[in-house]
């Protein structure tokens, strides 16, 4: 039995729950060397050399769906288009990962996590869960990019719903987001009363590839580390299971000064 296979700098190693049973993988990558704008384009290409057969394929897929649904065929279609999605995401996700930092500009984080609820308000009351937020102060400035702090949020509240929907019915599902500081740091917290998380999975969720879901790739909470370490920043998780769990991350201030 192959216990861990390593190559070009990236490692793979079966996690088991008896000595017999493997329960998931762990993938490890030296992604340093993806930093240098030289290596970013040449991973940049051949991600695009990848993505146009599978353009092409959904393309032939969708031309030959109504053809499918006659034969009965709608529910493989479907699967099919989802896959190349998820196939297609991974890519692009692969990108985000290791691309090279641009200039950060500071912006007004507030104002982000006050717009945050109102993406997820019709998501939520499907899934009847409340979504809350509480900016503690205003006027609070980072140095960074907006975009990718709003993907971070919006990737942390999508989980968070995914597990009190995952967690059974329930009328009583609450996310609230919370933005709070102090003299150095900005704080948000992503609080849920989901079913929680077991401690032996804490340590292992930002790893790449490692995921709890069944349908997840496990590259959700890698990208969010990255990005909030490439602000400066830190990310961490707090967990009781039956009672919730607690994303927090944390960003140095902006003043005019730094």
């Amino acid at each position: 039995m192959i216990n861990r296979f390593s190559s070009s700098g990236c490692s793979l190693t079966p996690c088991y729950d008896n000595p017999s049973a493997i329960t998931h993988y762990t993938f490890e990558a030296v992604c340093g060397k993806y930093r240098d704008n030289t290596s970013y384009v040449k991973a940049a290409g051949l991600a695009h050399e990848l993505k146009n057969p599978l353009t092409t394929v959904k393309g032939f897929i969708q031309l030959l769906e109504p053809e499918l649904i006659k034969m009965g065929k709608q529910q493989q279609a479907e699967i099919l288009i989802e896959e190349i999605d998820r196939a297609t995401q991974l890519i692009n996700t692969f990108l985000d990962v290791h691309k090279p930092n641009a200039s950060k500009k500071p912006f007004p984080l507030h104002k982000i996590v006050k717009n945050i609820p109102a993406i997820f308000e019709g998501e939520a009351k499907i899934r009847g869960i409340a979504l809350t937020e509480t900016c503690e102060q205003e006027d609070i400035m980072v140095a960074g990019h907006s975009d990718q702090i709003k993907q971070v949020l919006i990737n942390l509240i999508k989980n968070a719903l995914d597990a009190i929907e995952a967690s059974g019915p329930r009328n009583n599902g609450l996310v609230h987001l919370r933005m709070y500081r102090n003299q150095a740091e900005a704080f948000i917290s992503v609080e849920d009363n989901g079913p929680g998380i077991h401690v032996q999975q804490l340590n292992a969720l930002f790893l790449p590839f490692y995921t709890t879901k069944q349908s997840g790739t496990g590259i959700g909470l890698t990208i969010c580390k990255n990005i909030i370490e490439d602000h400066g920043g830190r990310i961490g998780v707090e967990s009781t299971p039956g009672k919730g769990t607690t994303f927090t991350l944390s960003l140095p201030l902006h003043t005019k000064e730094s």
